[in-house]
């Protein structure tokens, strides 16, 4: 009897984790293929431990794209035929794809919101990184970066960017297609 309540224990916990992260992408518009592979992650979280970390990761980080790039990079290793069942283990080499992920994601937001700065930018007639950077209390020189890519601001920084613009973080950073916070 007490394997049936520890497996009923470790439902409840997985169920815990897992529900937030669901409602939460629920209420993005997230493509098909992205929404499926969520679910099928929550499914196999259950009985796969390195999936569960990921959702527990999310409730400690928040960080949306990141979790995602985690899930989408665990199916793409998980449906490579031609791979070992070990190569297949992300576990193994599991700091490394972590780092990989990581970067990659970070590599993304900064194109992301410097796409998204550029159009704002556009709209309001900040044609230069001198006015962009006057209207964003920022030099020019940092302006330049945010517009290209190179930089992307702090999360306080971030939020003044949005509030300066009008528009939500989520909609600066790419996760939301609504603009006002």
């Amino acid at each position: 009897m007490g394997m049936l309540l520890k497996h009923v224990d470790h439902f409840e916990h997985v169920r815990k984790i897992v529900g937030p992260v669901l409602k939460h992408f629920d209420k993005l518009s997230l493509k098909k293929d992205l929404a499926r592979d969520l679910v099928s992650a929550a499914d196999l979280a259950f009985s796969d431990e390195l999936l569960l970390e990921k959702f527990e990761m999310w409730h400690e980080q928040k960080d949306d794209e990141v979790f995602l790039l985690h899930i989408g990079r665990y199916f793409a290793k998980r449906d490579q035929k031609q791979l070992s069942a070990e190569a297949r283990d992300l576990s193994s080499n599991r700091k490394e794809v972590e780092s990989d992920i990581k970067e990659a994601a970070r590599e993304r937001q900064k194109q992301v919101f410097a796409q998204m700065l550029t159009q704002l930018a556009v709209e309001r007639g900040l044609d230069t990184n001198e006015k962009l950077g006057n209207f964003l209390g920022v030099s020019s020189e940092q302006a330049r970066k945010y517009r290209s890519g190179e930089n992307k601001p702090h999360l306080a920084t971030l939020r003044e960017v949005s509030i300066k613009f009008g528009v939500s973080v989520e909609y600066l950073m790419g996760f939301s297609k609504r603009r006002k916070p």
